[in-house]
């Protein structure tokens, strides 16, 4: 059977790879940036708590 010309798969096909590779860049951002915040929580709450050991120290040598 012979190919008819006005069959677009090839198009469709590349239109879908390409949706699918900016789904995948789309999900690799999220990723990214959710893994980056929960990054910055934890370094924020290191220090909190780094603050607090000082304070608690402190306050345990008597410091005024």
């Amino acid at each position: 059977m012979a190919r008819d010309f006005d069959d677009d798969a090839p198009r469709r096909i590349q239109d879908a790879n390409e949706l699918v590779l900016a789904c995948q860049r789309g999900a690799d951002e999220r990723i990214y940036v959710v893994t980056t915040n929960l990054v910055i929580d934890a370094q924020e709450k290191l220090a909190r708590r780094r603050r607090l050991d000082r304070i608690w120290r402190a306050g345990a040598a008597g410091c005024p």
